[in-house]
């Protein structure tokens, strides 16, 4: 007898804009926001100039839960954009994102506001 055995469909790898379970920051939105609060140093050199901005960092979260491929985008001052990329470089490993059972690469987008009160 001859197996005619059907090849697999091919996967996509992502990196995923929607799977079908997203990649989840450990303790959730509240937690995300308090790190990122608590993680955030005002960039010296941004306060002596009386300097804010709003950073637009993108990145993914890969199967295992880092984040990789981490780029700032924005019109805010460059200092902003290193401040914003050293705390996601830091950040805790987050839930991967999942289609079906496997865990897949999900970008991520993340608004980072700095504003001297």
């Amino acid at each position: 007898p001859i197996d005619v055995r059907k090849e697999p469909e091919p996967i996509d790898e992502g990196p995923f804009r929607v799977p079908e379970i997203s990649a989840a920051f450990p303790g959730g939105e509240k937690a995300l926001e308090k790190y990122l609060k608590s993680s955030i140093r005002y960039p010296e050199s941004a306060r002596k100039r009386n300097l804010d901005g709003v950073v637009y960092v993108t990145f993914v979260i890969d199967e295992s839960g880092n984040a990789i491929d981490i780029d700032c985008k924005g019109i805010a001052d460059k200092v902003f954009h290193e401040e914003a990329k050293r705390v996601i470089e830091n950040m805790p490993l987050w839930k991967p994102g999942q289609m079906g059972t496997r865990k897949v690469k999900v970008y991520m987008t993340i608004a980072v506001s700095f504003k001297l009160i």
